[in-house]
């Protein structure tokens, strides 16, 4: 998997919420699994997204400090992936709690409009924003 070009730049947050205050997975299941048709949890494929970025953060000379913290995500992170039809457009996201914000990938990556309307329903159920990058980008240009 091509790690660097894995997120779409959109996410959905909650702006108003405490991270530590934020959904467990089983509360984020809880309210997400039954009105997506198709869900899939995968722990092996967060851990390998895990060692890319311990890898990438190690070239860099990153801090020990920051370097332990990612190695604490390995085993609490875990790729979530929602459909209504996986032959179309797959959202994912890696979760881990706590958390106030899920960076979206589109799979197909060319589903953009497809899976923002998944990413949506996402952001409704778990009464967060949707956020697109192009939205983000607008925003740091008009605080400049």
């Amino acid at each position: 998997m091509d790690w660097m070009a894995w997120n779409s730049d959109d996410c959905v947050h909650d702006p108003t919420v405490d991270e530590t205050e934020s959904y467990t997975l089983t509360e984020f299941l809880a309210r997400v699994a039954f009105d997506f048709k198709w869900i899939s949890l995968d722990w092996r494929t967060a851990d390998q997204w895990i060692d890319f970025r311990i890898e990438k953060l190690t070239e860099l000379d990153a801090h020990k400090v920051i370097l332990d913290n990612e190695h604490g995500l390995r085993g609490r992170t875990v790729l979530v992936s929602l459909s209504d039809d996986p032959k179309v457009v797959t959202l994912q996201l890696f979760f881990v709690s706590p958390t106030g914000m899920l960076e979206l990938h589109y799979e197909p990556p060319t589903a953009i409009d497809e899976g923002r309307i998944l990413a949506h329903k996402l952001a409704k159920l778990l009464d967060y924003k949707f956020l697109t990058h192009e939205e983000d980008e607008e925003s740091v240009e008009a605080d400049e």
